[in-house]
């Protein structure tokens, strides 16, 4: 019996996010297993909403992936959608699922955020009524943890359609024989923060920290900011990304901090590689209203780094309730800095949470140990 085409609608990068690159992967793992799949990609390759009026290239543009995904009418098909958290990308997807329903077939909706639930909530009772009618027809909702099955307790038709899919390292490190990290004798250890620069994301917090380290904590150490800086709708002081970038590096002269601090921009392939194996600590103070599962620290474990973080979403099941990671609570740049503080003064306690971190990531998080339960979950 031959298998259905599956049709992947969702954005690939750019810009990079941890929605587009784990979208990106789905997209090489059918590639990869000879299945039949097409891909809609709904990505404008832009960081921010462009600017401008109306013009018929763009309304084309808009168009486009609705006239591909009319083949959902005709054959058997299934498919899997990225889904969004907002009500203008639900109007988006409702479309979608529009024509897998007229067109009976499988639908596998993926959050990969974690704020179904406050999208849903925000909503005016038409628009909850609307929602729930589109989300009915679904067969399989893919979440990222159990911290995160009450997401969809507003309709209780879909509590038994949620099944849970962490996600995976995307790329293959086994040639580069990672080993547990110990600290340096003579340089500076290194933190890193990798991943776009959202306010809500703490990389202000991380500047803070690193400012109590070295100027309280008489503790030297060096910082590399990897990201774009882009703008949330949860906590945004700036009226631009570029304002954003020019305060970040004035705090950075502000606090004292230019011989330490470093901003790298976006960065991706071996020059991530790179930052990820010469790092030390990674750093990721997030309470950002769209996080689910974030990827980086994914990486992180991966490659041995000690991770801080926010006990937040899905995070403490990723790092066992803090056993592979410290937790600390958002907005507590202090204890950010005693924590990484008391592990340079333990390198052996330090060691110990890297072997934990690269443990962690080799029994739960590899590429294909996600793509593993994802696919057959995508094809039924």
């Amino acid at each position: 019996m031959s298998i259905p085409e599956t049709i992947l609608i969702g954005s690939l990068p750019p810009p990079l996010t941890g929605q587009t690159i784990a979208f990106q992967m789905v997209c090489e793992g059918f590639q990869e297993r000879k299945l039949p799949y097409r891909v809609i990609n709904l990505s404008g390759g832009e960081h921010t909403r462009p600017e401008g009026g109306f013009s018929l290239r763009r309304l084309r543009q808009l168009l486009k992936p609705f006239f591909r995904a009319l083949i959902l009418l005709f054959g058997k098909k299934n498919l899997y959608l990225s889904a969004t958290q907002n009500w203008v990308g639900f109007l988006r997807d409702s479309i979608f699922i529009l024509l897998a329903t007229i067109g009976r077939q499988r639908i596998v909706i993926h959050v990969h955020g974690g704020n179904y639930d406050g999208f849903y909530a925000s909503l005016s009772p038409l628009q909850q009524r609307v929602v729930r009618a589109f989300l009915k027809p679904v067969d399989t909702i893919l979440i990222l943890g159990k911290s995160l099955r009450g997401m969809f307790d507003f309709e209780p038709a879909l509590r038994d359609k949620t099944q849970i899919v962490f996600n995976g390292l995307p790329y293959d490190i086994e040639e580069l024989s990672v080993k547990p990290k110990h600290l340096p004798s003579e340089e500076r250890p290194k933190l890193l923060f990798l991943s776009n620069l959202i306010v809500s994301k703490g990389y202000l917090q991380v500047l803070e920290a690193l400012h109590i380290l070295i100027h309280d904590l008489r503790t030297d150490a060096e910082c590399h900011f990897c990201g774009s800086f882009v703008l949330a709708s949860d906590i945004c002081p700036y009226a631009t990304p570029e304002e954003a970038e020019t305060d970040f590096l004035h705090q950075i002269k502000k606090l004292g901090l230019g011989e330490h601090a470093f901003w790298h921009g976006p960065v991706d392939g071996n020059r991530k590689l790179r930052f990820l194996q010469k790092s030390h600590f990674f750093l990721l103070p997030t309470r950002y209203v769209y996080e689910g599962q974030p990827i980086s620290i994914i990486e992180a474990l991966a490659f041995g780094l000690v991770v801080i973080t926010t006990p937040y979403r899905t995070i403490p099941e990723m790092v066992k309730e803090g056993t592979v990671a410290e937790l600390i609570p958002f907005d507590q740049p202090e204890k950010i800095a005693r924590a990484i503080e008391s592990y340079i003064r333990n390198p052996d306690e330090f060691e110990a949470m890297s072997r934990a971190s690269i443990d962690r990531y080799r029994k739960t998080f590899t590429r294909e140990q996600h793509l593993k339960k994802l696919i057959p979950l995508i094809l039924g």
